[in-house]
């Protein structure tokens, strides 16, 4: 083991920038244009008529709302 070894530069590939952290919810959800969540129900569930996918979708929208206080979800 090296003190110095450094996953970061490991796995950098030789990019001329190291990487960034990356959040789910910033990829998959926040609008580019204004601070609120987007959320696509077709992407969501195949469908909607059960109280099993109401119970998913109740807790995606929990914690989305979780994750971004203050964001609305459109």
């Amino acid at each position: 083991m090296s003190k110095k070894f450094s996953i970061a530069d490991a796995l950098n590939f030789g990019a001329p920038f190291p990487y960034a952290r990356v959040n789910i919810i910033d990829l998959d959800y926040e609008m580019k244009d204004q601070d609120s969540l987007l959320m696509v129900m077709r992407d969501e569930t195949t469908g909607f008529g059960t109280r099993n996918a109401g119970r998913q979708l109740k807790t995606k929208i929990l914690n989305l709302v979780e994750s971004k206080p203050g964001y609305p979800i459109l």
